[in-house]
């Protein structure tokens, strides 16, 4: 993926569910894109994150729901994201969110009325006696 950051005029990106995909890779997207769709990206780090709000400051839309380890973002990746993609309309971080990040996120919608952030949660409903999750 190290020529996609040559594509200057590209301003969509999906990579939702390339599972090799690392911080690395994100690094060399274009800084002109305005939706960024990298759900399901089990590689992606916090820096990866801080990567993507240095790189995209063009960002509407970005996505990445179920990347990086389960609920491992904090706040300072949430509020690089908010500082760093101020035209930012849509933020999809199901999955990804520490407790610390969702009180930035918190902050964030009481701030900023433009911003639809979606940070649902798994529910895991305990099964009978043997314990089993359903």
């Amino acid at each position: 993926m190290r020529d996609i950051g040559t594509l200057r005029k590209m301003t969509e990106l999906h990579i939702t569910g390339c599972a090799l995909m690392s911080d690395r890779a994100i690094t060399t997207t274009p800084g002109t894109l305005r939706k960024l769709c990298a759900g399901s990206l089990p590689h992606l780090s916090e820096e990866g994150v801080l990567t993507i709000a240095r790189r995209n400051t063009l960002l509407h839309e970005l996505d990445l729901s179920h990347s990086c380890e389960p609920e491992s973002l904090g706040s300072e990746a949430v509020s690089a994201l908010v500082a760093g993609c101020p035209e930012l309309e849509r933020l999809d971080l199901t999955g990804c969110v520490s407790a610390s990040g969702q009180a930035s996120l918190q902050k964030l919608g009481e701030a900023n009325e433009c911003v639809a952030v979606i940070i649902t949660t798994a529910i895991i409903f305990g099964g009978g006696d043997d314990g089993d999750a359903r």
